[in-house]
Formats: structure tokens, C-alpha cells, sequence
């Protein structure tokens, strides 16, 4: 997935970290409160991650 967005996979790590501990806590507070959290806001929440990496990794490209 990482691949396919133009970020390589030493960059990969920490964002893939992030995703997953997003999935966790967002996981447990649906569990705890079903209706204050969206059926989707893992997906949300993973899109604005990968976006922020690549945009990362766009800038460090410039450089």
C-alpha cells in the first residue's frame, strides 16, 4: 500500500506504527462508546496518515 503512494519502505515504518495504534485505540473506543465514534474513521484516520507521509516524502524528494 505504502508502495503504490510513493513512500519506500524505510519511510514506511513509522506511518505503518501509527496506522496501527490508530486501528487499536479507535477499535477500543468504538467498543467502549459505539456511537460517538464512525464505523469508518479507521479508514479516515489511515488516509490522513498516508497522505501527511507522502507529502513527507514528496518534500524530501525536492530537497
Amino acid at each position: 500500500m505504502f508502495y503504490e503512494l510513493g513512500i519506500d519502505a524505510t519511510e514506511a515504518s513509522c506511518p505503518a506504527l501509527v496506522v496501527h495504534a490508530l486501528e487499536d485505540g479507535l477499535a477500543i473506543r468504538r467498543a467502549l462508546d459505539p456511537d460517538g465514534v464512525p464505523a469508518d474513521a479507521v479508514v479516515t484516520a489511515t488516509e490522513l496518515v498516508l497522505r501527511g507521509a507522502r507529502r513527507s516524502s514528496d518534500e524530501q524528494s525536492e530537497r
